[in-house]
This record gives structure tokens, sequence and C-alpha cells, in this order.
């Protein structure tokens, strides 16, 4: 019985469970121009499968998504602010390159490790909130940020095998902060 628990104790150590591939490791938000701003720093750690996979010309799509309501909202009453921001990480073979694109922007930047492109990746910058007028001053609100591989950008024959493999669960933990303007 000891060796059992031993073994289990081994491979509970060896495997983390309930790691997390995304995590939000910093968030700000200030006002500018009469509009709420974020900035955060998010790390990236991609499992052997979807490394191999970028590798192989597999762009990989990553999703943060931002949601914003009144602290004592019930739950039928809309999110003030509810969007998505998609983001690509690609690999390019011909220049051995890494890449990053902005979706909405269609803005590329190159790299030549995936190191620094998971870096770029990670740095959100002035990415618009909301107006400030849209605030009631002294009323408090939540804010929920996550970051998640979009399995559904994947191409279709990996997504079946994506939806059930655990190497392709890639998402952090939700970031929560309150706003009080």
């Amino acid at each position: 019985m000891k060796a059992l628990i031993k073994i289990f104790l081994r491979l509970l150590l060896c495997f983390p469970l309930f790691a997390n591939a995304f995590s939000i490791k910093k968030v700000s938000i200030h006002l500018e121009n009469q509009q709420y701003i974020i900035n955060s720093k998010i790390h990236y750690e991609l499992t052997k499968k979807a490394n191999e996979a970028l590798n192989n010309g597999v762009a990989l799509t990553i999703k943060l998504t931002i949601q914003l309501q009144e602290e004592n909202a019930w739950f039928w009453q809309p999110n003030l602010v509810e969007q998505s921001v998609f983001f690509q990480l690609r690999f390019h073979p011909l220049t051995e390159t890494y890449q990053v694109w902005d979706l909405a922007t269609g803005d590329k930047t190159s790299f030549e490790t995936l190191d620094a492109a998971k870096d770029l990746l990670g740095e959100i910058k002035d990415l618009p909130l909301i107006k400030a007028s849209k605030l009631t001053k002294g009323q408090r609100y939540n804010l929920e940020m996550q970051v998640i591989l979009d399995i559904e950008a994947l191409p279709l024959p990996l997504r079946p095998l994506a939806y059930v493999s655990s190497d392709w669960d890639m998402e952090s933990d939700p970031f929560y902060w309150t706003l009080k303007p």
C-alpha cells in the first residue's frame, strides 16, 4: 500500500495536473482622454503537441476575452463590455521565423525565436475598454479577462483531437479586477 502511495505522489509531482499553459500575470487600467485603457502581461507556455503543430505550419489562434459589468448585476443583465481580441502565432518555414498577427488590424511582426514572439504576444498595450461617460462615478464594476487557445480556429482535421486531448487545453484562469471610477 505504501508503495502505491509513493508512486501516486511521484506522479503528481511529475505531472502538474492543474497547471495552466497560459497565465495573466498583471493587469492595469488607467483613464486616458476620457477612455479607460487596459495594459496587461500574459505568459504563454505551449504544450509539446501545440509546439509541434506550430513548427509544422499550423497557426495557433489566441483569444483574449474581456467582460465588464456592474458589481451587483443580475445574471440576466447584459455586460457593459464583452469583447474578444484575436492574435495568431505562426511559424514561417522558409525564413524560419515566428510571426505574431493581430487579426483585428492585420499587423504582423516577425521574430527569430519563439520566446521573443510569445513575449510580444503577452504584451497587451493600450487596449480601449470603455468610455468614462458610460460608467457611474462611485459605482464598482467587475472586469474579467481570460485567454485561451481558440480550438475552433485550428484546421478541421485537428479539431476532434483537440476537443478531447489535454494537449490542446491551453487557457488561463479568469483574472478578476475591480474598477471604481
